[in-house]
C-alpha cells in the first residue's frame, strides 16, 4: 500500500508541469528517489495499446490486458512527454521481450 501511495504521489508530482508544451522531452528524477520498476495495467475498459514510440499514432507493438504486469526498461530514461501525454518505456511480461511505450494514465506502480 505504501509503495502504491509513493508511486501515485510521484506521478502527481511529475504531472504538475502538464501545461508546458514541448514536442518531446525526458524528465530526470532527483538522485536517491525510489522509482517503481514494475507496473500493472489499470484499465477496466478493455485492452490498452503499447506503441513503438511515445505517441498514439505510432505503430502498435501489442495490446495489454487489465492487471497485466510490465517492467520498466530503464530508470535512467524516465518519463517521456509527447503532445501533453506522459509515457513510460516498458517490457510487457509476455513470451518475447519487445519493449514498447504505454501512456502512464493506464499504469499503477506495483514495486
Amino acid at each position: 500500500m505504501q509503495n502504491a501511495y509513493r508511486g501515485l504521489l510521484l506521478i502527481a508530482v511529475l504531472l504538475g508541469g502538464c501545461g508546458q508544451k514541448a514536442s518531446q522531452s525526458f524528465m530526470e528524477l532527483p538522485s536517491g528517489r525510489r522509482v517503481a520498476t514494475v507496473y500493472a495495467i489499470n484499465t477496466p475498459a478493455g485492452d490498452i495499446a503499447c506503441y513503438s514510440a511515445p505517441a498514439h499514432d505510432a505503430p502498435l507493438v501489442t495490446q495489454l490486458r487489465n492487471q497485466q504486469l510490465v517492467d520498466l526498461v530503464s530508470m535512467q530514461d524516465g518519463m517521456v512527454e509527447h503532445n501533453g501525454a506522459y509515457w513510460l518505456h516498458v517490457y510487457p511480461r509476455i513470451g518475447h521481450r519487445l519493449a514498447c511505450y504505454v501512456n502512464i494514465q493506464h499504469l499503477m506502480p506495483v514495486s
